[in-house]
Protein backbone atom coordinates (compact mmCIF):
# COMPACT_ATOMS: atom_id res chain seq x y z
CA UNK A 1 0.00 0.00 0.00
CA UNK A 2 1.24 3.37 -1.12
CA UNK A 3 2.14 6.12 0.78
CA UNK A 4 -1.76 7.52 0.32
CA UNK A 5 -3.12 4.19 1.99
CA UNK A 6 -4.85 3.27 -0.47
CA UNK A 7 -3.55 0.95 -3.50
CA UNK A 8 -4.52 -2.22 -5.40
CA UNK A 9 -3.65 -6.33 -4.40
CA UNK A 10 -0.20 -5.41 -3.10
CA UNK A 11 1.02 -8.23 -5.72
CA UNK A 12 -0.81 -6.82 -8.66
CA UNK A 13 0.06 -10.41 -10.26
CA UNK A 14 -1.82 -12.39 -12.82
CA UNK A 15 -4.84 -13.02 -14.11
CA UNK A 16 -7.74 -15.50 -12.75
CA UNK A 17 -8.89 -16.20 -9.57
CA UNK A 18 -10.28 -14.51 -6.52
CA UNK A 19 -8.06 -11.90 -4.42
CA UNK A 20 -11.35 -10.93 -1.93
CA UNK A 21 -9.50 -12.11 0.80
CA UNK A 22 -6.18 -9.97 0.26
CA UNK A 23 -7.02 -7.46 2.97
CA UNK A 24 -10.75 -8.12 4.03
CA UNK A 25 -10.42 -11.74 4.83
CA UNK A 26 -13.48 -12.05 3.05
CA UNK A 27 -14.71 -15.68 2.36
CA UNK A 28 -13.79 -16.99 -1.30
CA UNK A 29 -16.05 -18.79 -3.14
CA UNK A 30 -14.16 -21.31 -4.56
CA UNK A 31 -13.20 -22.61 -0.87
CA UNK A 32 -9.36 -21.92 -1.23
CA UNK A 33 -8.54 -23.28 2.28
CA UNK A 34 -5.58 -20.44 2.43
CA UNK A 35 -5.85 -16.39 1.42
CA UNK A 36 -4.63 -16.45 -2.51
CA UNK A 37 -5.94 -16.85 -5.63
CA UNK A 38 -7.09 -20.36 -6.98
CA UNK A 39 -5.80 -21.97 -9.68
CA UNK A 40 -7.35 -20.70 -12.76
CA UNK A 41 -7.10 -21.05 -16.31
CA UNK A 42 -4.21 -19.38 -16.93
CA UNK A 43 -2.17 -21.75 -14.27
CA UNK A 44 -3.95 -25.08 -15.25
CA UNK A 45 -2.08 -27.84 -17.25
CA UNK A 46 -2.78 -29.04 -20.05
CA UNK A 47 -1.23 -32.51 -20.24
CA UNK A 48 -2.68 -33.67 -23.48
CA UNK A 49 -3.17 -31.87 -26.87
CA UNK A 50 -5.78 -33.62 -29.03
CA UNK A 51 -4.23 -32.77 -32.22
CA UNK A 52 -6.66 -35.36 -34.26
CA UNK A 53 -9.70 -33.47 -32.56
CA UNK A 54 -8.25 -29.41 -33.65
CA UNK A 55 -7.44 -30.87 -37.45
CA UNK A 56 -11.14 -32.82 -37.40
CA UNK A 57 -12.63 -29.01 -35.97
CA UNK A 58 -10.79 -27.04 -38.76
CA UNK A 59 -11.22 -29.66 -41.41
CA UNK A 60 -15.57 -28.81 -40.29
CA UNK A 61 -15.10 -25.17 -40.18
CA UNK A 62 -13.28 -24.37 -43.13
CA UNK A 63 -16.47 -27.01 -45.10
CA UNK A 64 -19.05 -25.42 -43.33
CA UNK A 65 -18.26 -22.13 -44.40
CA UNK A 66 -17.83 -20.72 -40.46
CA UNK A 67 -15.65 -17.91 -41.70
CA UNK A 68 -18.20 -16.24 -43.94
CA UNK A 69 -20.14 -13.31 -43.57
CA UNK A 70 -22.60 -13.69 -40.36
CA UNK A 71 -26.46 -13.83 -41.60
CA UNK A 72 -29.31 -14.11 -39.03
CA UNK A 73 -29.35 -12.26 -35.62
CA UNK A 74 -25.67 -11.15 -36.55
CA UNK A 75 -26.64 -9.64 -39.93
CA UNK A 76 -27.95 -6.40 -37.32
CA UNK A 77 -24.75 -6.12 -35.83
CA UNK A 78 -22.29 -3.89 -37.15
CA UNK A 79 -18.59 -4.96 -37.98
CA UNK A 80 -15.71 -3.14 -35.36
CA UNK A 81 -13.34 -6.12 -36.52
CA UNK A 82 -10.10 -4.67 -36.64
CA UNK A 83 -8.81 -2.70 -39.51
CA UNK A 84 -5.76 -0.13 -38.78
CA UNK A 85 -5.54 1.55 -35.18
CA UNK A 86 -2.66 3.84 -33.75
CA UNK A 87 -0.01 2.61 -32.22
CA UNK A 88 -1.51 3.91 -28.90
CA UNK A 89 -4.94 5.17 -27.64
CA UNK A 90 -7.95 3.74 -26.96
CA UNK A 91 -9.61 0.75 -29.30
CA UNK A 92 -11.48 2.10 -32.07
CA UNK A 93 -15.07 1.34 -32.25
CA UNK A 94 -15.22 0.69 -28.48
CA UNK A 95 -17.94 2.15 -26.06
CA UNK A 96 -18.74 1.31 -22.51
CA UNK A 97 -21.91 -0.34 -24.27
CA UNK A 98 -19.29 -2.88 -26.36
CA UNK A 99 -19.14 -6.65 -25.74
CA UNK A 100 -16.00 -7.74 -24.83
CA UNK A 101 -15.18 -11.35 -22.78
CA UNK A 102 -12.00 -13.20 -21.02
CA UNK A 103 -12.14 -17.12 -22.15
CA UNK A 104 -9.45 -19.53 -21.79
CA UNK A 105 -11.59 -22.52 -22.36
CA UNK A 106 -12.45 -24.88 -25.07
CA UNK A 107 -13.59 -23.87 -28.12
CA UNK A 108 -16.18 -25.81 -30.23
CA UNK A 109 -18.80 -25.10 -33.21
CA UNK A 110 -21.59 -24.39 -30.67
CA UNK A 111 -19.81 -21.52 -28.93
CA UNK A 112 -18.42 -20.22 -32.13
CA UNK A 113 -22.00 -19.75 -33.25
CA UNK A 114 -23.05 -18.08 -30.17
CA UNK A 115 -20.32 -15.59 -29.33
CA UNK A 116 -20.46 -14.77 -33.46
CA UNK A 117 -24.21 -13.67 -33.00
CA UNK A 118 -25.47 -16.75 -35.20
CA UNK A 119 -27.22 -18.14 -32.62
CA UNK A 120 -27.43 -15.64 -30.42
CA UNK A 121 -29.13 -11.78 -30.35
CA UNK A 122 -25.68 -9.85 -30.30
CA UNK A 123 -22.20 -10.78 -30.78
CA UNK A 124 -19.06 -9.99 -29.05
CA UNK A 125 -16.96 -6.82 -30.07
CA UNK A 126 -13.87 -7.85 -28.15
CA UNK A 127 -12.44 -11.17 -27.19
CA UNK A 128 -9.20 -12.20 -25.05
CA UNK A 129 -8.22 -15.65 -25.29
CA UNK A 130 -5.90 -18.40 -24.06
CA UNK A 131 -3.73 -19.99 -26.97
CA UNK A 132 -3.30 -23.22 -24.42
CA UNK A 133 -6.36 -24.71 -25.67
CA UNK A 134 -7.28 -26.36 -28.81
CA UNK A 135 -7.59 -22.65 -30.45
CA UNK A 136 -6.13 -22.89 -34.02
CA UNK A 137 -5.67 -20.43 -36.95
CA UNK A 138 -9.46 -21.54 -38.00
CA UNK A 139 -11.15 -20.55 -34.79
CA UNK A 140 -9.44 -17.04 -34.63
CA UNK A 141 -10.32 -16.69 -38.23
CA UNK A 142 -13.97 -17.58 -37.59
CA UNK A 143 -14.24 -14.87 -35.20
CA UNK A 144 -12.51 -11.76 -36.91
CA UNK A 145 -14.54 -12.55 -40.08
CA UNK A 146 -17.82 -12.09 -37.79
CA UNK A 147 -16.33 -8.73 -36.69
CA UNK A 148 -14.86 -9.95 -33.48
CA UNK A 149 -11.13 -8.54 -32.70
CA UNK A 150 -9.57 -11.38 -31.07
CA UNK A 151 -6.17 -10.93 -28.26
CA UNK A 152 -4.30 -13.85 -27.26
CA UNK A 153 -2.69 -14.06 -23.71
CA UNK A 154 1.14 -13.95 -23.17
CA UNK A 155 2.65 -13.86 -19.64
CA UNK A 156 5.30 -11.44 -19.80
CA UNK A 157 6.36 -11.43 -15.41
CA UNK A 158 6.22 -14.93 -14.86
CA UNK A 159 7.71 -18.42 -16.56
CA UNK A 160 4.85 -21.02 -16.03
CA UNK A 161 7.85 -23.71 -16.56
CA UNK A 162 11.07 -24.24 -14.87
CA UNK A 163 14.00 -23.97 -17.92
CA UNK A 164 17.11 -25.17 -17.37
CA UNK A 165 20.48 -22.75 -18.43
CA UNK A 166 19.95 -24.62 -21.96
CA UNK A 167 17.05 -22.82 -22.48
CA UNK A 168 19.23 -19.68 -22.24
CA UNK A 169 22.03 -21.23 -24.72
CA UNK A 170 23.61 -22.71 -21.55
CA UNK A 171 24.17 -19.31 -19.66
CA UNK A 172 22.46 -19.32 -16.51
CA UNK A 173 20.94 -16.71 -13.76
CA UNK A 174 21.31 -16.25 -10.26
CA UNK A 175 20.25 -19.61 -9.56
CA UNK A 176 23.08 -22.11 -11.29
CA UNK A 177 21.78 -24.15 -13.81
CA UNK A 178 18.84 -23.01 -14.69
CA UNK A 179 17.67 -20.42 -17.38
CA UNK A 180 19.51 -17.35 -17.06
CA UNK A 181 15.95 -14.98 -16.49
CA UNK A 182 15.00 -16.36 -12.98
CA UNK A 183 15.29 -14.67 -9.89
CA UNK A 184 17.12 -15.99 -6.97
CA UNK A 185 16.19 -12.83 -3.95
CA UNK A 186 16.76 -15.62 -0.89
CA UNK A 187 19.74 -17.12 -2.69
CA UNK A 188 18.84 -20.55 -2.35
CA UNK A 189 20.21 -21.87 -5.65
CA UNK A 190 16.49 -22.10 -7.31
CA UNK A 191 15.02 -19.82 -8.91
CA UNK A 192 11.77 -17.25 -6.95
CA UNK A 193 8.20 -19.21 -7.27
CA UNK A 194 4.75 -17.93 -6.84
CA UNK A 195 3.63 -19.45 -3.81
CA UNK A 196 0.36 -19.36 -5.50
CA UNK A 197 0.43 -20.32 -8.77
CA UNK A 198 3.72 -22.20 -8.96
CA UNK A 199 5.21 -20.54 -11.79
CA UNK A 200 8.75 -18.65 -11.41
CA UNK A 201 9.77 -14.67 -11.97
CA UNK A 202 11.37 -13.46 -14.46
CA UNK A 203 13.43 -10.45 -15.00
CA UNK A 204 12.41 -8.28 -17.94
CA UNK A 205 15.77 -7.25 -18.85
CA UNK A 206 17.22 -10.71 -19.65
CA UNK A 207 17.54 -10.59 -23.52
CA UNK A 208 17.62 -14.40 -24.12
CA UNK A 209 13.67 -13.73 -21.93
CA UNK A 210 12.88 -11.45 -24.67
CA UNK A 211 13.99 -14.02 -27.12
CA UNK A 212 12.25 -16.86 -25.85
CA UNK A 213 8.75 -14.67 -25.23
CA UNK A 214 9.21 -13.88 -29.63
CA UNK A 215 10.30 -17.22 -30.83
CA UNK A 216 8.91 -20.13 -28.23
CA UNK A 217 6.82 -22.64 -29.40
CA UNK A 218 4.62 -25.34 -27.47
CA UNK A 219 6.88 -28.35 -27.48
CA UNK A 220 5.50 -31.58 -24.82
CA UNK A 221 4.60 -30.32 -21.76
CA UNK A 222 5.93 -26.86 -22.11
CA UNK A 223 2.50 -24.91 -22.52
CA UNK A 224 4.06 -22.06 -23.54
CA UNK A 225 3.59 -20.02 -26.98
CA UNK A 226 5.31 -16.77 -27.89
CA UNK A 227 4.75 -13.97 -29.72
CA UNK A 228 5.78 -15.13 -33.37
CA UNK A 229 3.23 -17.98 -33.31
CA UNK A 230 0.24 -15.82 -31.67
CA UNK A 231 0.83 -13.05 -34.25
CA UNK A 232 1.72 -14.52 -37.66
CA UNK A 233 -0.08 -18.58 -36.64
CA UNK A 234 -3.06 -17.99 -34.85
CA UNK A 235 -2.78 -14.18 -36.28
CA UNK A 236 -3.95 -12.65 -33.27
CA UNK A 237 -5.29 -9.18 -33.92
CA UNK A 238 -2.96 -8.50 -30.49
CA UNK A 239 -1.56 -9.38 -27.47
CA UNK A 240 -3.04 -9.32 -23.58
CA UNK A 241 -0.13 -8.77 -21.15
CA UNK A 242 0.02 -10.56 -17.90
CA UNK A 243 2.29 -10.77 -15.02
CA UNK A 244 3.54 -7.39 -15.05
CA UNK A 245 2.97 -6.73 -11.24
CA UNK A 246 6.19 -8.77 -10.99
CA UNK A 247 8.07 -5.72 -10.70
CA UNK A 248 5.82 -3.99 -8.30
CA UNK A 249 7.42 -1.57 -5.92
CA UNK A 250 8.68 -2.07 -2.88
CA UNK A 251 6.35 -0.14 -1.08
CA UNK A 252 3.55 -2.90 -2.58
CA UNK A 253 5.58 -5.71 -1.32
CA UNK A 254 7.39 -6.22 -4.46
CA UNK A 255 11.04 -7.59 -4.37
CA UNK A 256 12.02 -7.25 -8.18
CA UNK A 257 11.20 -3.05 -8.55
CA UNK A 258 14.30 -2.90 -9.74
CA UNK A 259 13.41 -3.84 -13.08
CA UNK A 260 10.18 -1.49 -13.39
CA UNK A 261 12.22 0.73 -16.24
CA UNK A 262 13.22 -3.34 -17.82
CA UNK A 263 9.25 -3.93 -17.60
CA UNK A 264 7.96 -0.78 -19.57
CA UNK A 265 11.38 -1.63 -21.73
CA UNK A 266 9.80 -4.96 -22.58
CA UNK A 267 6.43 -3.91 -23.42
CA UNK A 268 7.62 -0.99 -25.60
CA UNK A 269 9.63 -3.77 -27.42
CA UNK A 270 6.16 -5.79 -27.79
CA UNK A 271 4.36 -3.00 -29.22
CA UNK A 272 7.10 -2.63 -31.83
CA UNK A 273 6.53 -5.84 -32.90
CA UNK A 274 2.81 -5.42 -32.78
CA UNK A 275 3.37 -2.45 -35.12
CA UNK A 276 0.72 0.07 -35.68
CA UNK A 277 -2.13 -1.95 -36.73
CA UNK A 278 -2.37 -4.73 -34.12
CA UNK A 279 -3.53 -3.95 -30.37
CA UNK A 280 -1.68 -4.01 -26.51
CA UNK A 281 -4.05 -4.16 -23.67
CA UNK A 282 -2.40 -5.03 -20.25
CA UNK A 283 -3.62 -6.47 -16.60
CA UNK A 284 -3.51 -4.14 -13.87
CA UNK A 285 0.31 -2.74 -13.79
CA UNK A 286 -1.81 0.10 -11.45
CA UNK A 287 0.99 1.41 -9.51
CA UNK A 288 2.55 3.01 -13.16
CA UNK A 289 -0.43 5.23 -12.98
CA UNK A 290 0.18 6.35 -8.94
CA UNK A 291 4.22 8.13 -9.64
CA UNK A 292 5.51 10.66 -7.03
CA UNK A 293 5.55 14.28 -7.96
CA UNK A 294 6.25 16.62 -5.06
CA UNK A 295 3.89 18.99 -6.73
CA UNK A 296 1.26 17.09 -8.61
CA UNK A 297 1.45 13.78 -6.26
CA UNK A 298 3.15 13.73 -3.15
CA UNK A 299 2.06 10.75 -1.81
CA UNK A 300 2.52 8.46 -4.63
CA UNK A 301 4.95 5.99 -5.47
CA UNK A 302 8.53 7.04 -4.74
CA UNK A 303 9.64 4.38 -7.47
CA UNK A 304 7.67 5.65 -9.82
CA UNK A 305 7.78 8.51 -12.20
CA UNK A 306 5.88 11.02 -14.21
CA UNK A 307 8.09 9.68 -17.37
CA UNK A 308 7.62 6.23 -16.53
CA UNK A 309 3.88 6.48 -15.85
CA UNK A 310 3.82 8.61 -19.67
CA UNK A 311 5.61 5.41 -21.19
CA UNK A 312 3.09 3.25 -20.18
CA UNK A 313 -0.22 5.23 -21.29
CA UNK A 314 1.99 5.52 -24.58
CA UNK A 315 2.38 2.19 -25.35
CA UNK A 316 -0.91 1.00 -24.65
CA UNK A 317 -4.75 0.76 -26.08
CA UNK A 318 -6.06 -0.81 -23.29
CA UNK A 319 -6.00 -1.71 -19.33
CA UNK A 320 -8.10 -4.39 -17.53
CA UNK A 321 -8.88 -4.09 -14.36
CA UNK A 322 -9.71 -7.32 -12.73
CA UNK A 323 -11.83 -6.96 -9.81
CA UNK A 324 -12.66 -3.73 -10.15
CA UNK A 325 -15.91 -4.14 -7.94
CA UNK A 326 -13.80 -5.81 -4.93
CA UNK A 327 -11.03 -3.01 -4.57
CA UNK A 328 -11.45 -1.49 -1.41
CA UNK A 329 -11.00 1.82 -2.74
CA UNK A 330 -12.26 1.57 -6.40
CA UNK A 331 -13.37 5.42 -6.69
CA UNK A 332 -9.82 6.66 -6.52
CA UNK A 333 -8.09 4.16 -8.29
CA UNK A 334 -11.33 4.92 -11.25
CA UNK A 335 -10.71 8.57 -11.03
CA UNK A 336 -7.11 8.01 -11.40
CA UNK A 337 -7.16 5.55 -14.34
CA UNK A 338 -9.94 7.87 -16.12
CA UNK A 339 -7.62 10.61 -15.89
CA UNK A 340 -4.76 8.78 -17.71
CA UNK A 341 -7.29 6.79 -19.68
CA UNK A 342 -8.84 10.18 -21.30
CA UNK A 343 -5.63 12.00 -22.18
CA UNK A 344 -5.27 12.45 -25.91
CA UNK A 345 -2.87 9.16 -25.76
CA UNK A 346 -5.53 7.47 -23.29
CA UNK A 347 -6.47 3.77 -23.57
CA UNK A 348 -9.80 1.81 -23.11
CA UNK A 349 -10.65 0.36 -20.00
CA UNK A 350 -12.05 -2.76 -19.52
CA UNK A 351 -13.40 -4.09 -16.04
CA UNK A 352 -13.21 -8.04 -15.27
CA UNK A 353 -15.56 -9.07 -11.78
CA UNK A 354 -16.33 -12.83 -10.75
CA UNK A 355 -19.58 -14.35 -10.08
CA UNK A 356 -21.87 -14.41 -7.74
CA UNK A 357 -21.98 -10.91 -8.56
CA UNK A 358 -24.74 -8.70 -9.07
CA UNK A 359 -24.76 -7.94 -12.59
CA UNK A 360 -26.65 -5.36 -13.48
CA UNK A 361 -25.45 -3.12 -10.51
CA UNK A 362 -21.79 -4.12 -11.80
CA UNK A 363 -22.43 -3.36 -15.41
CA UNK A 364 -24.09 0.31 -14.27
CA UNK A 365 -21.34 1.30 -12.05
CA UNK A 366 -18.42 0.48 -14.61
CA UNK A 367 -20.16 1.74 -17.73
CA UNK A 368 -20.84 4.76 -16.33
CA UNK A 369 -17.21 5.23 -16.00
CA UNK A 370 -16.90 4.67 -19.70
CA UNK A 371 -15.46 0.88 -19.12
CA UNK A 372 -16.53 -2.16 -20.26
CA UNK A 373 -17.64 -5.02 -17.87
CA UNK A 374 -17.20 -8.51 -18.31
CA UNK A 375 -18.66 -11.30 -15.17
CA UNK A 376 -16.95 -15.23 -15.58
CA UNK A 377 -16.43 -17.42 -13.09
CA UNK A 378 -12.51 -17.19 -11.41
CA UNK A 379 -11.41 -20.16 -13.86
CA UNK A 380 -12.32 -18.22 -17.03
CA UNK A 381 -12.60 -21.74 -18.39
CA UNK A 382 -16.89 -21.20 -18.52
CA UNK A 383 -17.73 -18.69 -21.69
CA UNK A 384 -20.54 -16.77 -19.28
CA UNK A 385 -22.68 -14.53 -21.24
CA UNK A 386 -24.02 -12.16 -18.05
CA UNK A 387 -23.00 -9.21 -19.07
CA UNK A 388 -24.88 -10.07 -22.67
CA UNK A 389 -28.14 -11.39 -20.92
CA UNK A 390 -28.80 -9.44 -18.07
CA UNK A 391 -27.08 -5.79 -18.72
CA UNK A 392 -29.63 -3.28 -20.82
Amino acid sequence: MNARGWGPTPWDAGIGGTRSCRREGLPLPSCVPRCGPPPTRRRLRRRSFDIARVCALALFFALCGCASTPSGPAATNASTALTTTPAAGPIPGLTAASLYGVYYGEWDHALLQDVTGKTSRRRYDLLIVHPDTNLTPTHVATLQAAGITVLCYLTVGEDDTLHTAAASDGRSGPADGYASWYYDADQNGRPDQNPDWGSYYTNASDPAWRAALRSYRNSGDQHWYGTDYLLNTLHCDGLFLDTIGTVRPAAWGGRYSAGLGAMLDLIAELRTQLGPNRLLVINRGLFYFDPYDAAANPNGLQEITPAMRDRLRGLINGLLYEEFMQEEHRDQWAARLNAEAQQPDGFTVFALDYLPRDAASTCATERALGWLPHLSTPALDTFTHVVREECP
